[in-house]
Order: structure tokens, then C-alpha cells, then sequence
């Protein structure tokens, strides 16, 4: 848990303070340690991290469904959850059933499973149906480098400068009738 803290903390220092952020701890019941706001005050959240504290049970369910209550109608561009836990969950379809639902509504879920006891194939199962990533975790010392990779990830630019050959794959408009399937090489493009 206190890696898991620090990992959060310290993920909140690579978000801008016009980004929005929000934390949920959950057990046998899930609550919101922060609220969904602007991250105007970075210490205030780090310190609201602090002080979650282990307790029984891991209601994954309980979780899922507190974010999806909530982030369809926040006002961010991007949405995106980062779920971490060292559990299971008596509701496992229902998890990944929600997952999709909040795919579609544009919010994306990546998945950090800590432990041995950690039901892998779930947690893998939520990532993959709500668009996002799963990050199986063997030492928890790692946690920190997830956070940070799903917060650069997140924050990362929309203009990829790279060369890469564009290939065709629908003939959609006539502009490209007669148009070689050999392009050449261009030198990036803008993430959509």
C-alpha cells in the first residue's frame, strides 16, 4: 500500500495543473479520497494519498462503478483510470462488462495487479475491454515506474515524429484512384 501511495504521489507531479485528477480507494466499500478536480493543488492531493489506509476486502466492482458514476459527465478530454490492486473481486464479469460500457463512453482503464494472489486474468480482462493496459507486477517496488508510464502516456504529445510508410487499406475517396500502394515514407503524423 505505501508503495502504491508513493507510486499515485508521485504520478500526480507529471500531470499539468489544468489536467483533472481523482482517487478512489476501495475495500469491501469504495469512496473518493479526492474528488474529480483541477490538479491547482498538487500537495493537497499528495497529502489526501497519504492518508488512505489498508482495510478489508477488494471490492474491485465497487470501485469501477464509483468512476463510472462520475467520469461520463466530468468535463476532461482525455479520461483515463489507472486500477490498482493485490485482490480479486466476487463480481468478475460484471468488472469487465463495465469496463466496456466505459470504453464507449470514452474512458479508458489501465490495470496494475500486485501480488501472487492477484487474479492476473481479470485484472488483464478489464484492460483489454476498457482499451487500456495491464501491467502484471511481481516486485511492488515497480509500481512507481506504472504510474509514471500511464501518466506520460496519457500526457503524451498528438504530434508522433517518426518515419513510418503509410499503406492504404480502403480505397474510401476517388482522390486516391490510380495512387501507387507504395507510398513513401513520411515523417510523422498527428494521433487521432
Amino acid at each position: 500500500l505505501e508503495l502504491a501511495k508513493e507510486a499515485a504521489a508521485r504520478s500526480i507531479e507529471l500531470i499539468f495543473p489544468t489536467d483533472r485528477v481523482g482517487v478512489i480507494a476501495f475495500d469491501d466499500a469504495a469512496s473518493w479520497v479526492v474528488p474529480m478536480t483541477e490538479l491547482n493543488d498538487p500537495d493537497y492531493v499528495a497529502s489526501a494519498i497519504g492518508t488512505i489506509q489498508s482495510g478489508g476486502g477488494t471490492d474491485i466492482l465497487a470501485g469501477i462503478q464509483a468512476m463510472a458514476k462520475v467520469l461520463p459527465d466530468d468535463p476532461a478530454k482525455v479520461k483515463h483510470v489507472i486500477l490498482l490492486t493485490d485482490g480479486q473481486t466476487a463480481y468478475p464479469e460484471d468488472c469487465s462488462k463495465l469496463g466496456m460500457e466505459m470504453a464507449a463512453a470514452g474512458i479508458t482503464i489501465s490495470t496494475v495487479a500486485v501480488g501472487a494472489d492477484a487474479d492476473g486474468q481479470l485484472l488483464h480482462d478489464i484492460a483489454a475491454a476498457a482499451q487500456g493496459r495491464f501491467y502484471p507486477v511481481a516486485d511492488p517496488a515497480t509500481i512507481p515506474e506504472v504510474f509514471i508510464k500511464e501518466a506520460q502516456v496519457v500526457r503524451r504529445s498528438m504530434i508522433v515524429e517518426e518515419t513510418f510508410s503509410p499503406q492504404i487499406v480502403y480505397l474510401l475517396s476517388e482522390i486516391l484512384t490510380g495512387v501507387s500502394t507504395a507510398l513513401p515514407p513520411l515523417d510523422g503524423y498527428v494521433l487521432t
